[in-house]
């Protein structure tokens, strides 16, 4: 039973990561966090624009 469960354990992660549902998930969450990095960008260029001034 114990070794199942770690065997099972191992497999899960491998068939996630192929698995297309996991790709599509991982294509919105990239678009949002690049939204977000554009925004961040933004705010720290303003930043470092008024502590050169």
């Amino acid at each position: 039973m114990h070794t199942n469960n770690k065997s099972n354990k191992g497999r899960v992660p491998k068939n996630n990561k192929n698995s297309k549902k996991s790709s599509k998930s991982k294509n919105k969450s990239k678009a949002s966090t690049n939204d977000l990095n554009q925004k961040l960008k933004k705010i720290l260029l303003e930043k470092l624009i008024e502590k050169l001034k």
